[in-house]
């Protein structure tokens, strides 16, 4: 038995003062330990669980903070504990952990399903062979725990930062290129190989997938777009005399449908990450590491870029888009990837941006800064090459992206 160390409780408010331990269920000794900085009960939930990485360490200290993550999405992401462990041979060890209650999030079936996908991610035999035979670096998940009354869930895994130490808000050029290089390589691993696709995952990835929760609210996106115009009309007044853009609500409406089928139909399909976005990124000089997989499964490769390059408010590539798409299909070339050429690449991230507004628009999306109104002006561009800038049928519009993409 490890030496005990007394250490302090886990957190502390703005004063500086030590806040008070979370009640976990017994059914999940090691979140229990970890969040309460309970090494005693550590140590006993270690050697029941049989965690190998820690396989005959004697541990004489550890300590866990809360991380500040909730900043990049105002309070809704996953809190995430940083782990760290001292052993008798004073061992440096670093681990997160990753504690969810369901019960406290909105959609808890469908935030729970996704996190279930995200064990069968780390747990499959197939990715892990492919991660390591590829050299891609992604969290080792050790240790599983739920408690299905309370809906509790969480995953203890190793530190990527510890090999990764960057980790910005906002990724400059040459981090980008750093993330898409290990996109089109992970996009490589599945490539058009659906009879090969790891089981347990999203039959279709990422989570903006029309009808993904059964529902859509395709019928609400003319009402955004003409308050999306009257937001415009205050700064961009000339933006909605653009040809064929006060309809451009209507025509992806009746876009929308047509886009999945092509979407979910095209022979041009991998296995996606599926929330591409720089809050599960970390990198180093040379390289990048990426985490959360929650949303993994088939789908279009361009939907991961799509979602990487769209400008918001913690990231912007505008004017940079098509010289890191280049960069990411130039990728893929060197990997051996040669069953698209870069115009039907272009055409299928045209198609997958399209998808994307869509999403957006069902949401009540409002674009406010210069950028986001570039990419809806592009948008309603793109989607003419389809529709001559006129309001189509469903039919029609799926039979001419079918012709053109397929």
């Amino acid at each position: 038995m490890a030496k005990i160390r007394k250490v302090s409780k886990i957190g502390k408010n703005k004063k500086g003062s030590i806040t008070s331990t979370i009640e976990i269920p017994s059914t999940m000794p090691l979140t229990k330990s970890i969040i309460n900085n309970d090494l005693e009960l550590f140590i006993k939930s270690i050697d029941i669980l049989k965690i190998n990485i820690l396989k005959n360490k004697l541990i004489t200290s550890f300590q866990c903070e809360k991380t500040q993550g909730e900043r990049l999405t105002k309070g809704t992401s996953t809190p995430v504990y940083t782990i760290k462990i001292i052993t008798s041979s004073n061992e440096e060890l670093k681990f997160v952990l990753k504690f969810i209650k369901l019960s406290e999030r909105s959609d808890p079936e469908f935030l729970g399903e996704s996190y279930k996908i995200e064990k069968n991610f780390y747990n499959n035999n197939l990715i892990k062979g492919k991660i390591c035979e590829n050299k891609l670096n992604i969290p080792i998940l050790y240790h599983f725990e739920e408690d299905k009354k309370l809906q509790y869930m969480s995953f203890f895994m190793n530190d990527i930062s510890v090999d990764y130490p960057e980790h910005p808000e906002t990724p400059n050029v040459t981090q980008a290129q750093l993330a898409l290089e290990w996109l089109a390589k992970w996009h490589s691993l599945f490539w058009m190989e659906h009879w090969n696709w790891p089981k347990d995952l999203w039959k279709e990835g990422n989570f903006w997938v029309l009808n993904r929760k059964g529902k859509n609210n395709l019928q609400s996106i003319p009402h955004t777009w003409n308050s999306l115009i009257k937001n415009l009309n205050k700064k961009y007044a000339s933006v909605s005399h653009e040809k064929g853009f006060n309809d451009f609500g209507k025509r992806i409406m009746n876009a929308a449908k047509g886009i999945y089928q092509v979407l979910n139909n095209t022979r041009y399909r991998t296995i996606l990450h599926g929330d591409f976005k720089p809050a599960n990124m970390f990198f180093d000089k040379e390289s990048c590491s990426v985490c959360d997989f929650q949303f993994s499964g088939a789908g279009v490769p361009l939907q991961d870029v799509v979602y990487f390059l769209f400008p918001d408010a913690l990231m912007n590539f505008s004017g940079k888009e098509e010289q890191l798409l280049k960069h990411y299909f130039n990728k893929l070339i060197s990997l051996g990837i040669d069953s698209m050429d870069y115009d039907l690449c272009f055409q299928l991230y045209k198609i997958c941006l399209l998808d994307y507004i869509r999403y957006l628009l069902e949401k009540g999306w409002m674009c406010y800064s210069e950028e986001e109104v570039k990419v809806v002006q592009k948008c309603n561009v793109w989607l003419s090459e389809y529709d001559n800038f006129q309001i189509l049928s469903e039919q029609q519009y799926l039979d001419i992206i079918n012709e053109k993409i397929n």
